[in-house]
């Protein structure tokens, strides 16, 4: 029986990561629009979104998808738990102290200690692992980078600079936040629409180019050496362009119905490129730093989370209603609904689109009706997603 309960505590950590997340993403959308009508809220907005939403399905996913790759439990579950707590105290604290420098540090410091227990239960659990793939290395060094960006971020509260700041962010959404997602998708997308990989060397080589490439950026920008910036976004480009190319040709090469996951995994590659192209004009002094982030992170990254949850929620789920309904356990396709699944895809991306024309023309309610039809999309989706979260409560 104690075997039982804890074996639940363990499968139940993954997802309250996830559960949270999206409690998280709902908080920050809302701040976002409240930003755009004028308030202060960008900070609080940003921060919940890549740290409160982004870090949190980082974390739930990849608690859950190690063990099931890797043949072994997690190396520390007490760790893990920990991690849990003080990431959402900590991100709280931080948030709510903007303002107020100790209590910024003291929450600062509960988020670095939470990331460097994530790292810490990565890196020994993959060292007793009894199963190999390639995407581990994504996996430890994401989570490595993403605790040496939380380091940087606390000094910053000590020592602001603007290179120490580009360094902090670009280290979270370059080696930290957009290696790990293209290292997760290029493992799920061929799962969900049953095909191998097109190539895994491909996958090698852009994990290679991805982070050479991103080394040199930052380090570019710090030193000042355009030359060698121009260097670091030509290795990023090859590296997206060949991880582009791999899915695609995994993906097309499909006779069999696609799933839903797939149609948010394929969109959320296309943002992709456009996030690559509107860096390249960043680089070259455009205007368009509003764009270039919201492409990022809602066009990429969050598209790429909400096809990723529609596959690791209901999969956590049937795991957990398996022993209890035995003959009665619904398919796994029957835990969410497909025309929903549309429904959130086609708001979502209207969402992004509105919001992204209002970047661009500067036209306030062009941007405000893109955020409210984003969060109309998100609450529908986090509905979908706590309806099947319950019936394993």
């Amino acid at each position: 029986m104690l075997t039982n309960a804890y074996s639940r505590i363990s499968m139940n950590l993954p997802l309250r990561f996830l559960g949270v997340s999206l409690i998280y993403l709902i908080a920050g959308e809302f701040l976002g629009v409240l930003s755009i009508s004028g308030h202060s809220y960008g900070f609080a907005h940003a921060h919940i979104l890549l740290v409160g939403f982004v870090v949190s399905v980082i974390m739930g996913t990849i608690y859950q998808q190690i063990p099931t790759l890797s043949g072994t439990q997690l190396n520390s579950k007490k760790l893990a738990e920990a991690s849990f707590w003080l990431l959402n105290s900590g991100l709280i604290i931080f948030v709510l102290g903007h303002g107020k420098h100790w209590i910024s540090v003291s929450g600062a410091f509960l988020l670095l200690i939470a990331f460097y227990l994530f790292y810490v239960v990565v890196l020994l659990t993959l060292k007793n692992r009894k199963a190999d793939s390639y995407i581990f290395k994504y996996y430890l060094t994401s989570s490595l980078f993403l605790s040496l960006s939380a380091t940087l971020g606390f000094l910053m509260l000590f020592f602001p600079d603007k290179k120490l700041m580009f360094a902090h962010t670009h280290i979270a959404l370059l080696l930290g936040v957009t290696l790990l997602i293209i290292g997760a998708m290029s493992w799920m997308l061929p799962m969900v629409v049953l095909r191998q990989i097109h190539s895994e060397i491909w996958m090698d080589y852009v994990f290679m180019l991805l982070t050479v490439g991103s080394a040199f950026l930052i380090i570019a920008n710090i030193a000042g050496k355009y030359y060698l910036q121009i260097a670091g976004s030509v290795l990023i480009i090859v590296a997206v362009l060949l991880f582009t190319a791999n899915m695609f040709l995994t993906y097309f090469n499909n006779k069999r119905a696609k799933s839903v996951e797939a149609k948010f995994f394929i969109s959320a590659i296309f943002y992709l490129l456009l996030t690559l192209i509107a860096g390249v004009l960043a680089i070259l002094n455009w205007n368009i730093k509003l764009l270039h982030v919201h492409l990022a992170l809602l066009g990429f990254v969050t598209q790429t989370i909400f096809g990723g949850l529609y596959h690791v929620i209901p999969m956590l789920c049937y795991v957990e209603l398996l022993p209890k309904m035995k003959d009665k356990t619904p398919p796994l396709r029957e835990l969410f609904s497909d025309k929903v699944s549309w429904e959130v895809f086609i708001l979502f991306n209207a969402g992004i689109l509105l919001l992204l024309s209002g970047f661009l023309t500067d036209f306030k309610y062009l941007k405000m009706s893109g955020g409210l039809t984003i969060i109309l999309s998100t609450l529908i989706f986090t509905f979908e997603m706590f309806k099947i979260i319950r019936r394993v409560l």
